[in-house]
């Protein structure tokens, strides 16, 4: 039998079962499975190619399979009154509606040349409100096209435009959720921003539009990663829980969207108060919902997500166990056929598998996989409905979860099943996705667990393959990237190329401002740099073994102080731009001034952080760029980075020396204002540094405490330290710098917490510089002219052993050189940050505070209270000249921000102190009396640019007197040109 014959026989048979139906009113004639084989029989042989390749006769073809189909669905619908058969028979009946005759007469209303309106906007608003009752894609496409068509035709001025426009979103963010097109994502952000423009303002209208709104930009924020989408939906979204009422019906639904918000900008920059925001915006949402309403287990799953990750910042354990019984219950609330149930069986597996992390029962682990596997099946069968990339997140949660099996059990089997998996879920996701680094990392992390088994692994050309598909994802969460840059970059190391890895690593460190986030708080920025400490030190090694060494000072300045520069800037020099534009430098000393105060470490180490306060920030970063921008116009340089050259000329009347431990190799690099050259350092390895560093900071500690055995362990640890810096790295260096009497050092990575300075004791005079940058900037600034002296001395602090000689000291030195002299109660941190300004030497006695988790919070303890590191950086001191700290660890940072040099050294030197001197670890109080009044016997001033040689002269003597005592004579450090 001919397909044109069997098309007949079909037509024929519809034809009939429509004039029985018409005659007898037997609903079974139209209703029954056979006649939907038929529609979809006929369907499918009159659709074999796209309309426009279509032949005449296919074109008349398919005409009359819509006309014949159309009519069948009408009839089911006027049998059933079904929103599904309606939209089925304006489906087909709609291409032919141009001909009046075609289309049945109760249909007229709705399309062809006599659609009315309010009849397709009362329709397909209807229908709408049943769109989560099938999967089928043309009901949409319908109550898309009779959305639109009303709006269309619908005068501007009409009170019922902005609902029409509002559910025209609404129908194509659903569409989109679906199926994935991002053209109904931006049709839903047009129509629903054309909706608010057009609603008044505060009316109700206004504000279900609104929080439609912030649920669109959500939605786009998520598919293409712009930054600008999540802050326009928390500002939208703040505005209309602050300002609805509170008996508005879509109060908690903005409620639960602008928790969601948070959530998102807490994933990308790291930021806990956005966090906290969420979690209690989630809490108001699930509270506030009653225990039958069909939105529930959507808000139980969404505070499950944020206590998670509560958990996994804080890492409390409640937390997790909260989000677990959070997960049980959304899951239990929906039955088996439910839309979303995928989506509470992915968080639930989630969960789960973080609770086998933190120490759970290995049950829980198979438990999350299995789990996950149901929801991957729910997903694939089209059970659910799953987009791509939320389908692509299922697969990787997934793969995660037998990969974590993987690392317990060591089968095969399970490694085999992540690759697999996260394969598939890579290979899900439109080019550029934002969730691309997030899987790479992943299927990074199962290669790398293949060559450790031995087994075959990435081959190059894959290896490249990822790195193009990470670079090409540029909206992804900067920490996703530079996570997957970093784990791209140590497969190339593993695979002998060095040159690719490192532009993976230039890669993950060009992003590192972005990953740490200016738009945090202090608190968090430092929280996130912290998480980066060894990155560094792989990139310069990547260089160094690629034989670029110009690569790797560039990549280590890039990587390094980058909490520093974001301060550095702040604090440019506005002279010649007030000169040329004084207007530009007003608003731009404005904006300024007003992003520090939303950030601002008050004395104390007090810092208020609202989410309030972190929206100001996003807002006035905005504000900055583009101020930035346009001072550019005039000066191209303003705040631009500093050239090569001009980094080199740091080193002029000797040599900056970076020096780096790896795993795979150490090196140092010698900067002059010529020449960048590599010196190998075969014997200091990566465990070895890792060893002595721990000894270190375990025997700062100890000494801390005041006990003789505290004091017995620091003289042992420093001695033994200093034996193996010789042994290591003074024989290569030496010989490097022969005919080089002057060294600025410049430590990667936890380098930065040695005594480098005692490697070379009587050859060269030495330095400490957090970044070539803060070495030029120190030496830009002109000497002082003129020594205007504050001393300040604090002999007790509550708590703190007395330091007895500190009034003795600040005495001596005021006799010596006059000025404003604070001792005790007069030592106020009020006191001293009102004379600071106008002081060009400062000295301080007094204790000190480290906090090596929150460096900017630590500080000099004072009469009253703490001075903190961030309050000090915060200062505009333009005439300071030497700041002198005779207080223990002023130099001294922790392990994990070591490269960034957040310490009271440096925050005396970002505040304008062009010299700086500060201590590595505790110093004895006697001692320290005694270095001080003989360095000011050796440096009269004003200016002070012979500190360092001073310093390292009293040092000295101090070394001859106590040869076997490196923990009095060598705690002491220059900071500065």
């Amino acid at each position: 039998m001919s397909h044109g014959f069997l098309r007949y026989l079909i037509a024929r048979r519809i034809r009939h079962r429509l004039a029985a139906y018409e005659r007898t009113g037997d609903a079974r004639t139209v209703l029954g499975e056979d006649a939907l084989t038929d529609a979809l029989r006929l369907w499918h042989g009159a659709v074999r190619r796209q309309p426009s390749d279509m032949t005449g006769s296919e074109r008349k073809r398919l005409f009359k399979a819509h006309i014949a189909i159309g009519w069948l669905f009408h009839a089911r619908w006027v049998a059933t009154e079904s929103n599904f058969e309606l939209s089925q028979a304006v489906f087909h009946l709609t291409p032919v509606a141009h001909i009046p005759r075609v289309v049945p007469e109760l249909l007229r209303p709705l399309i062809g040349p006599g659609a009315e309106p309010e009849v397709q906007a009362g329709t397909a608003t209807a229908m709408l409100a049943e769109a989560h009752t099938t999967s089928e894609p043309s009901y949409l496409t319908v109550v898309i096209a009779l959305l639109a068509q009303a709006a269309a035709a619908t005068p501007s001025g009409s009170p019922g435009l902005p609902l029409l426009l509002m559910n025209l979103g609404v129908a194509c963010r659903h569409r989109y959720q679906r199926h994935g097109d991002p053209g109904d994502l931006d049709a839903a952000v047009s129509a629903t921003e054309e909706a608010l423009g057009l609603a008044s303002e505060s009316s109700g209208e206004w504000f279900a539009v609104a929080a439609n709104l912030v649920a669109v930009y959500q939605q786009r924020y998520e598919l293409r990663g712009d930054v600008a989408d999540l802050d326009e939906a928390i500002r939208l979204g703040d505005q209309v829980v602050d300002t609805a009422p509170d008996d508005h019906p879509l109060l908690l639904v903005a409620v639960s969207y602008l928790g969601i918000g948070y959530q998102l900008r807490y994933l990308r920059d790291g930021g806990l108060t956005d966090l906290l925001r969420a979690i209690t915006l989630s809490e108001v949402s699930v509270k506030a919902t009653q225990p039958d309403d069909p939105d529930r287990p959507g808000r139980l799953n969404n505070l499950s997500i944020a206590l998670l990750q509560r958990h996994q910042r804080l890492g409390n354990v409640a937390d997790l166990d909260q989000a677990i019984e959070l997960s049980e219950e959304s899951l239990a609330s929906v039955p088996g056929d439910h839309p979303e149930r995928v989506i509470y069986l992915k968080q639930l597996s989630a969960v789960l598998a973080q609770r086998h992390e933190h120490g759970g029962d290995p049950v829980t682990l198979d438990r999350a996989i299995e789990v996950g596997e149901q929801g991957l099946a729910l997903a694939s069968g089209g059970a659910a409905l799953v987009g791509g990339a939320d389908l692509a997140k299922q697969l990787t949660n997934l793969a995660l979860g037998y990969f974590w099996r993987y690392e317990r059990d060591g089968e095969a089997a399970d490694l085999g099943r992540a690759g697999e998996l996260a394969r598939n879920a890579l290979a899900r996701l439109p080019d550029g996705h934002p969730a691309t680094t997030a899987i790479i990392s992943v299927t990074a992390d199962v290669h790398s667990a293949h060559r450790a088994a031995g087994s075959p692994s990435v081959t190059a050309d894959e290896l490249r393959r990822l790195a193009e598909l990470a670079r090409g994802a540029v909206r992804s969460v900067p920490s996703q990237s530079v996570r997957a840059f970093t784990r791209l970059a140590t497969l190339a190391v593993d695979l002998g190329d060095p040159s690719l890895a490192a532009d993976l690593y230039d890669a993950a460190i060009a992003l590192l401002p972005a990953a740490v986030s200016r738009r945090n708080s202090r608190v968090d920025q430092e929280e996130r740099v912290g998480q980066y400490t060894h990155l560094v030190g792989e990139a310069v090694a990547a260089h160094l073994a690629a034989s670029d060494p110009e690569g790797a000072v560039a990549v280590a300045e890039q990587g390094r102080g980058i909490l520093l520069a974001e301060e550095a800037d702040l604090h440019t020099d506005l002279a010649e731009l007030e000169e040329r534009e004084p207007g530009l430098a007003e608003r731009f000393r404005e904006v300024r001034d007003r992003l520090r105060a939303t950030s601002q470490v008050h004395p104390g180490g007090l810092m208020v952080i609202t989410a309030d306060l972190v929206n100001d920030r996003t807002r006035l970063w905005v504000e900055y760029d583009d101020l930035v921008k346009e001072i550019r116009r005039g000066s191209p340089r303003f705040l631009d980075r500093p050239e090569p050259a001009e980094l080199r000329a740091a080193a002029n009347g000797g040599a900056v020396v970076l020096v780096n431990s790896a795993r795979s190799r150490s090196d140092a690099i010698i900067i002059t204002t010529g020449d960048i050259t590599a010196v190998a350092l075969p014997n200091l390895s990566w465990d070895d540094v890792a060893k002595h560093v721990a000894e270190l900071v375990i025997a700062m500690q100890a000494s801390a405490s005041g006990t003789l055995t505290g004091a017995l362990r620091m003289r042992r640890v420093v001695k033994e330290t200093l034996e193996w810096l010789s042994a290591t790295i003074a024989g290569p260096l030496g010989a490097a710098l022969s005919g080089v009497d002057r060294v600025w050092w410049l430590p990667i990575g936890m380098l930065g917490v040695l005594p480098l300075h005692t490697a070379l004791p009587d050859r060269v005079v030495s330095s400490y510089a957090p970044t070539l940058r803060v070495l030029a900037r120190a030496r830009s600034r002109p000497p002082a002219t003129v020594r205007r002296q504050l001393t300040v001395a604090v002999s007790s602090a509550p708590e703190l052993p007395a330091l007895s000689g500190t009034a003795e000291e600040a005495e001596v030195l005021h006799q010596h050189h006059p000025g404003v002299l604070l001792v005790d109660e007069h030592a106020t941190t009020g006191r001293v940050l009102a004379e600071l300004p106008d002081r060009t030497w400062a000295h301080f006695a007094c204790h000190a505070a480290t906090d090596v988790e929150k460096p900017s919070f630590g500080g000099l303890v004072l009469h009253d209270d703490l001075l903190p590191v961030g309050a000090i950086a915060a200062l505009p001191l333009d005439q300071a000249e030497l700041a002198y700290l005779s207080a223990c660890s002023t130099a001294f940072s922790g392990v994990f921000h070591a490269n960034e040099s957040i310490h009271l050294a440096s925050a005396f030197q970002m505040a304008g102190f062009r010299h700086v001197v500060g201590s590595q670890w505790l110093l004895d109080d006697a001692t320290a009396a005694a270095v001080a009044r003989e360095f000011y016997r050796g440096l009269p001033g004003p200016d002070a640019d012979d500190a360092a040689r001073v310093l390292h002269r009293v040092m000295r003597g101090l070394r001859l007197t106590h040869p076997d005592r490196p923990d009095l004579w060598a705690a002491l450090v220059h900071h500065g040109p």
